[in-house]
């Protein structure tokens, strides 16, 4: 793998705005990302575990440039993807493939195989055999027939639909694909024929990937590095090997246990304005209660949790 950076995300924001009723005149803001921070090296995989309402699409759609950034910035191969403009605009999302969750409902059940998946393609001003050509390559590669390109979304299997939804992703010879959710709509035997795919991709093509998913077994098994998101922002990064085998944070201790998912998210609704974690932890001192923790370095790992502050 190497060790040149492809992707920084710094001090990135994604802010909304709520009106609790209808008949409310104010609104107020809240944050979908708050303060997100890490490094994506080039051949690099980095999971992104958490539950619903985290924070990971919005993640994911914000660095592919389809939402701006409230506050923040990332950065590909050294350039703000948000300030970038025309030819410049145009390489950095051809470099940048994404894989939306739900590929049936990403795919125009209007338009054939071939539109859907050489739309990129159009986007970047390909002429019209070029982008067939390259269409029909990529589906040979993501193990479909070209027969594929005349059908519908409607004709397809799920399974299928995946593997449409990634070629239409690497159709442009991305360096960087982001993933979101990509196995979840998928019975077992599908789920692990598509995640040996993605790696069997990865090795082919030098990919770098980002995944985004609830299910840290998914995560852990494409990825080098773990980043555990819960309320916008990331509270535990590592390796694979450090989160799953000694977790810092008492969220990731019982994420790793993916049948406690829908209690930690009851939990967390009933959180103080302090640390959102507190009903979860049995380390919790008065401090937790007051004030939400500080990101804290344990040597090539982060936390957020007043346990491991000096203050």
């Amino acid at each position: 793998m190497s060790n040149s950076t492809l992707l920084q995300v710094i001090d990135l924001y994604v802010n909304y705005r709520v009106v609790r009723k209808f008949t409310d005149i104010t609104s107020r803001v809240r944050s979908a990302v708050a303060g997100v921070n890490f490094t994506l090296s080039e051949g690099e995989t980095l999971g992104v575990v958490g539950g619903s309402g985290s924070g990971k699409t919005t993640l994911l759609k914000t660095i592919v440039g389809v939402l701006k950034p409230s506050k923040g910035e990332v950065i590909y191969r050294g350039v703000n993807v948000h300030n970038a403009k025309g030819e410049l605009k145009k390489k950095i999302m051809a470099e940048i493939g994404y894989v939306p969750q739900e590929p049936s409902q990403s795919l125009d059940p209007r338009m054939k195989i071939s539109s859907s998946v050489t739309e990129p393609l159009r986007a970047l001003g390909v002429g019209k055999s070029d982008r067939y050509e390259r269409a029909r390559y990529i589906l040979k590669v993501v193990g479909l027939s070209e027969e594929v390109l005349e059908l519908y979304p409607r004709d397809l299997s799920i399974g299928m639909l995946q593997r449409v939804a990634i070629a239409r992703a690497l159709i442009t010879k991305p360096k960087l694909v982001l993933l979101d959710e990509p196995t979840s709509s998928l019975d077992i035997s599908t789920q692990a024929q598509i995640l040996n795919f993605l790696r069997e991709m990865k090795e082919v093509f030098n990919l770098s990937y980002i995944i985004v998913t609830h299910d840290i077994s998914v995560a852990s098994y494409l990825s080098e590095r773990l980043a555990v998101m819960s309320h916008g922002t990331t509270i535990e990064e590592g390796s694979v090997d450090e989160v799953l085998n000694e977790p810092l944070h008492p969220y990731t201790r019982v994420l790793i246990e993916a049948s406690k998912l829908k209690e930690i998210e009851e939990s967390l609704e009933e959180a103080s304005a302090g640390c959102p974690f507190i009903n979860l932890c049995t380390f919790k001192t008065d401090v937790c209660f007051k004030k939400p923790p500080p990101q804290i370095a344990i040597g090539m790992r982060r936390v957020k949790c007043w346990r491991y502050s000096s203050k």
